[in-house]
């Protein structure tokens, strides 16, 4: 690298990566920093060997869904090779009376269901001459789905979907923040229905990954980058001086840069940003969530009565274990399993346990394998099992979302060169992630041509 760099890019997980990505391509020198050993933030996939064959198990996300633009270009560019999933994001199963259930595809599945009664599924196929919300109101996921489809729809299955993908309370998630295709869509069609039946895939459609895993992708969008990537450094401050950005572990300078992107989790960009928050841990504590931990368990296949196909399984809202949900992974991507083999992941914590990080690895398993007892006939004891702790979890979309991210803009937008890349503020996913990484090297180009070529070279600080 001739000089110091153009862009410092804070964290190499998704956007970090995808930020790096774009910037070096458009021309800029980019310095990358993480504090891992590796690429991917939270796409990260274990490889074992199994039978002579390949298995994989994610730890994060399991892949993509659609519509995925950034995500497709990506991997295209990088000639990574993609695989789409045999099952659908929405063909999950919810629990009721202890016996799964599938989640209705439909209005005629839903009013054919034995998840509601028969006057609750009548009140649900009125969802078509439902009222809108009046203007200016800002509706959580339990108001808009009990006004639409009525309160029993509301607790039975969308609190279970918000709980089961997002760890969130479905009482103070924003629908407009959270859930934006379907709002919009509710708005231009007049009705969930509606829209449910034009555009099936706003309500969850197939996943996408690679044969490698989602750390496949990653691993591509690192590898131009490692050269110029520094691992294991976990920065705790950064500083603006003199017109250039410097980062600092343990008051050691480690980089220094004219731009800076902080992509990182919302509660590690508060800590590295504090000199510049004038409200302090107020601008970041509404987006923060509670601790999570995914959970995966390998079992012989004969050992399962239940089949174990499609998507996976959503727990009851107010289910008394920190179980939020599972994965049939190998359903999901069955190139990823060895045949004869289940392979089951679940997601534990957050707000049914803020303190499932202070439990054993052996405790979260079997809190899992009690779960899948009743669910699946799985045995108590696994043949194999990974245990993934992701501090932070999954960000808060509460009410008022657009309104605090917007303080948290204000409170930075007298700081040149500097931008945000994190899930709380951005959407959550893989796309949103490579989206505003995209989004953020065309910004750094453009600023990058307002500064003065005779700007003076950065001592040390």
């Amino acid at each position: 690298m001739n000089g110091y760099p153009d862009l410092l890019v804070l964290g190499a997980g998704p956007c970090g990566l995808a930020t790096a990505h774009h910037a070096q391509a458009s021309g800029l020198q980019v310095q990358l920093v993480d504090a891992g050993s590796t690429a991917g933030g939270r796409m990260r996939t274990t490889h074992e060997i199994l039978d002579g064959q390949s298995l994989i198990v994610e730890h994060g996300p399991v892949g993509w869904a659609g519509p995925t633009p950034e995500t497709d270009a990506a991997c295209q560019a990088l000639a990574v090779p993609t695989i789409e999933s045999d099952a659908a994001d929405s063909h999950r199963y919810l629990v009721n009376q202890r016996q799964l259930v599938p989640l209705p595809q439909s209005i005629s599945g839903l009013t054919s269901s034995n998840l509601l009664s028969m006057r609750e599924r009548l009140r649900a196929a009125t969802e078509k001459w439902a009222d809108f919300a009046p203007d200016g109101t800002e509706e959580t996921v339990e108001e808009f789905f009990t006004r639409r489809f009525g309160t029993s729809f509301s607790r039975k299955i969308a609190g279970p979907i918000v709980r089961g993908l997002f760890a969130g309370d479905p009482k103070v998630t924003s629908m407009r923040a959270l859930f934006p295709q379907v709002a919009d869509a509710e708005l231009h069609y007049g009705s969930v229905t509606k829209a449910a039946r034009q555009h099936p895939e706003i309500f969850g459609g197939k996943v996408t990954s690679c044969p490698g895993g989602v750390s496949q992708l990653a691993e591509a969008l690192a590898t131009p980058l490692a050269e110029h990537t520094i691992y294991n450094c976990s920065v705790d401050a950064a500083i603006k001086e003199q017109g250039w950005w410097f980062l600092f572990r343990d008051g050691k300078q480690v980089a220094v840069g004219r731009q800076l992107a902080v992509c990182l989790p919302i509660h590690q960009l508060g800590y590295v940003l504090r000199e510049y928050l004038p409200r302090g841990n107020d601008s970041i504590a509404r987006f923060q969530g509670q601790d999570l931990a995914t959970v995966a368990v390998l079992h012989r296949a004969d050992r399962i009565p239940d089949p174990c196909a499609g998507f996976g399984v959503l727990a009851p809202i107010d289910h008394p274990s920190p179980v939020l949900g599972v994965q049939f992974a190998h359903s999901i991507f069955p190139q990823h399993v060895p045949d004869g083999w289940v392979l089951l992941r679940g997601m534990l914590g957050g707000d049914a346990d803020p303190l499932v990080l202070q439990r054993s690895d052996a405790e979260l398993v079997d809190l899992l394998s009690a779960d899948l007892e009743t669910w699946v006939g799985a045995p108590r004891q696994p043949e194999r099992s990974w245990v993934y702790r992701i501090p932070g979890g999954v960000p808060r979309y509460g009410l008022g979302h657009a309104k605090e991210a917007q303080a948290l803009f204000d409170d930075l937008e007298k700081v040149s060169g500097l931008y945000l890349g994190s899930d709380a503020l951005f959407g959550i996913g893989i796309e949103a992630a490579l989206a505003r990484g995209s989004s953020i090297a065309r910004a750094a180009k453009e600023e990058l041509l307002t500064y003065s070529t005779e700007q003076a070279v950065p001592g040390s600080l």
